[in-house]
Formats: structure tokens, sequence, C-alpha cells
């Protein structure tokens, strides 16, 4: 039974659920916490063992849930058997339209808040026939749509928009639904091209592409279109490679980039505690940072620029501080817009 229908969020960061994405949500503000539906997503390398402790990050709040495809390689079973361990009170299962009514029917059992249908833009030729089956079943207004347009470029973002128009276009009864999400990314998915020790700027298409979705299409279809994104990583799944060394990296959140400052390999003492410091004061000395006192995040920055302290902390330790002041700033940008 469907307990909750009211479900509103203002922004739906996509996080793959790995350490850093955990803490990253747990030391959000209650405000910004009070805003966000988070889309939660397990990948191959997850250990199940501490899915119920690490589930302690999002305690008692709202959530969608998914798997990477990568998943099903290895896996078929892992969906369902991660979803009947989730309490039904906050999860919401994210389908998808390929997904069979009873598939569907199966996961919306194990949850009180509906389910969400995640579409992508190799959907589009089915998308009408496949929602009318989906809403002669269940009600349109417990099921959220995620229009996910994954990774965009400035070479691709004219036929994404193009795409996304055709897909509102061709889902019937649009205004019915409960939420229409918008989700993309445009953080790459690898950093080598990057000089080191020197700030790169990378546009954040997903956000521009996302505000001129809104300024074209929200008024046009009666519809509010809900920001989401993959906060700063790219929606592929990169499994790690035995061998590989990685370079540390700040990953910072502006208004229109990325700033992205890369260090030595890890192999290179990229963990360093100078190295670390060092590009921490690059980051507090830039214009577009934020300030000590911003987010958890930003005041990890600014004690590792400024002060002696124990420890400078690991890759895992640098994704949760970048996606902190991330989801913070997102949800100032739209506060700000409202």
């Amino acid at each position: 039974m469907i307990l909750q229908v009211n479900i509103k969020p203002t922004y739906v960061p996509i996080m793959k659920w790995k350490q850093g994405e955990q803490g990253a949500l747990k030391e959000l503000s209650t405000s910004v916490k009070d805003a966000i539906i988070p889309l939660i997503e397990i990948t191959p390398d997850f250990n199940e063992d501490k899915l119920l402790s690490t589930m302690k990050s999002w305690e008692n709040r709202t959530f969608y849930f998914d798997v990477v495809p990568d998943c099903y390689d290895t896996d078929t079973e892992i969906y369902f058997r991660i979803l009947k361990q989730l309490n039904p009170e906050f999860v919401i299962p994210v389908l998808c339209l390929d997904d069979s009514l009873e598939i569907i029917e199966s996961a919306a059992e194990l949850s009180n808040l509906g389910f969400a249908l995640r579409i992508t833009t190799n959907d589009i030729d089915n998308i009408d026939e496949a929602i009318s089956v989906i809403i002669g079943k269940f009600k349109a207004e417990n099921i959220d749509l995620i229009l996910d347009m994954k990774f965009i470029t400035a070479e691709n973002v004219r036929e994404k928009f193009t795409v996304l128009k055709s897909m509102l276009s061709d889902i019937p009864n649009i205004d019915s639904f409960r939420n229409i999400i918008l989700a993309s990314s445009s953080f790459p998915e690898t950093l080598s091209d990057i000089e080191k020790y020197h700030c790169a700027n990378i546009d954040r298409l997903d956000w521009s592409f996302w505000l001129k979705s809104v300024d074209k299409l929200n008024e046009k279809y009666d519809i509010k279109l809900i920001y989401s994104d993959y906060c700063i990583a790219n929606p592929k799944y990169v499994s790690f490679i035995p061998g590989m060394s990685p370079s540390f990296n700040i990953r910072y959140t502006s208004d229109e980039y990325f700033v992205v400052l890369k260090g030595n390999t890890i192999k290179k003492g990229g963990l360093d505690s100078e190295n670390i410091s060092e590009l921490s004061k690059e980051i507090i000395d830039l214009e577009a940072f934020s300030g000590e006192n911003y987010s958890w995040g930003d005041n990890y920055i600014y004690t590792r620029a400024t002060a002696d302290v124990d420890s400078y902390g690991n890759l895992g330790t640098w994704r949760k501080v970048g996606t902190n002041h991330h989801i913070t700033f997102v949800i100032d940008q739209l506060s700000n817009l409202l």
C-alpha cells in the first residue's frame, strides 16, 4: 500500500554508493538534506554485507534506488536481493521501460512510495507504447519519470535537446506524473587530459542544459522539470584495475564550471600532506571559493590549506569533500532561481 505520494524534491543527485558519496550525504546541513532526494546506485564492487550500515548515512530519509547495469553482467539477482533489505517507508525503486509488468509490480510492492521510471535516449522509439502499458496498470500520480540524458558534451548538446523534446511529446498524459526529473552529466570520464597543478575549468553543460529546458519546455508541457545530475562524476561506472595509480585531484563546483585541480599520482606522493596543502591553497585563493563555512567540504579544504592537521584524507575523502560542496552549491543555485 502506498502511504505517501506527495514527494517533491528540489534536486536529485545521482550517486554511486561508495564511501565518499555516503559521507558527503551524511555531512550535509539539515536544510540541504530536506531539499534533496538522492538516487543511490549500487556498483559491482559494493559490499552487500555492509548495506544496512551504509544506509545510516541517509537514515530515515527518502531515496531512489537502482543498480548500475554493469552489476547484471555477473549477478542478475542483485536488484531485488538488495531492494528487499531496504525500508519500504523510504525507498523508491527505479525501473526501466524494458522491465516487464511483473518486475515493476514486484518492485512496487516493496515500497510504500510508488516507483520511478528511468528513461534514456535509447528508449526513444517505444516510449508512448511502453508507458501506456504501465499507466494502464499503475497510477501515474505515484510514478516519477527520470529522463536521463547521460553524458552531455558541447558536440551533442543540441541533439540531446531534440531528443528530450521528442521524449516529452511522446509521453502520454505527462502532466499526470508525480515528478518529471531531468538528469544529465557533463563531468568527463577521465582527467588524463588535464595538466597537473593547473586549474582546469569544465563547463557545467548539465546545468545550462537544464536551464534551457526549463525555459523552453516547462510551460509548453505544463510540467516542472526537476534538476538532477551525477554530481562531480561521470555516469559511466569505471572499475578499479590492480596496478592503477590515480592522481590526487580536487573537484570544485562553481556557477558555470567544475574547477579541477590535479596533482601527482598516488605512487609519486599525491596524498602527501605538502601536496594536498598546496592544492588546497590554490582552491581557497580562487574567486569561486565559497568560504570556509559554506559547507563541510569547504571547511575541509580551508583547514588543509591553512592549518597543521593530523589527517589529509585519501581519494575517497576528497570525493566526499567535492560532492558535499557540490550538492550544497546546487541547492543554493536552485533557491536563488526561485
